[in-house]
């Protein structure tokens, strides 16, 4: 018996639904990108400028606010002031002024003030001296004693101590000043320190530097 081959034939249709099979079966969709805005790198690289800006507009205003309020008319009215002060020192000089005195614990103060011509002492001091008691270290702390003339050119005054004004309590400057001017500018002063080491001691002269 003699069988002959068979040649098989697939159809155009066969063939079609076979390379959807494939297609279906091999094929990978592609992935679609991520927008930039759900993205965390655009995010950060925007921030970091941002925030410099906003600490720069915060320091601007935190620095207008709290500014020191100085102008010129601060500056003017300090040129005047030292002027004045060495006007007051020139002053002390040539009038040869010289004072001591001295404060006991009871803040009894005396002081005896000298100048060159002891003629005209009494016109040239007057009737009350300013003393200024200024803190090393504490403005705060800093007060006015006003001394009365008792004698010729001799003046006195009491200090009440108390936890800011206790001359006895440690190093002080001092400036003696007159009261003589209708103003109450004082014509001259003298500059001295307190120094409790010195047992209530007090002098004063014209031209010393502290």
């Amino acid at each position: 018996m003699t069988f002959s081959k068979v040649k098989a034939v697939s159809s155009p249709l066969a063939n079609r639904d076979r390379d959807m099979l494939y297609m279906q079966t091999h094929s990978t969709t592609p992935t679609e990108p991520r927008r930039w805005y759900k993205q965390f790198w655009p995010w950060f690289l925007i921030a970091l400028p941002t925030a410099v800006v906003i600490a720069s507009i915060s320091t601007l205003i935190i620095s207008v606010k709290h500014a020191d309020k100085l102008v010129a008319k601060d500056y003017y009215k300090e040129g005047l002031a030292i002027n004045r002060y060495l006007a007051q020192d020139r002053r002390a000089e040539e009038l040869n002024l010289q004072a001591f005195g001295n404060i006991d614990d009871r803040g009894n103060l005396t002081l005896t003030v000298n100048s060159g011509d002891d003629s005209q002492t009494p016109a040239t001091l007057g009737q009350q001296l300013k003393l200024r008691w200024q803190h090393p270290t504490d403005s705060a702390r800093d007060f006015t004693t006003v001394l009365i003339r008792e004698d010729r050119n001799r003046y006195a005054a009491h200090i009440k101590p108390t936890a800011n004004t206790d001359p006895l309590g440690g190093r002080w400057y001092l400036t003696l000043e007159d009261f003589t001017t209708a103003k109450g500018s004082a014509q001259w002063r003298l500059k001295s320190q307190y120094r409790p080491e010195r047992s209530g001691q007090i002098d004063f002269r014209a031209g010393d530097p502290l």
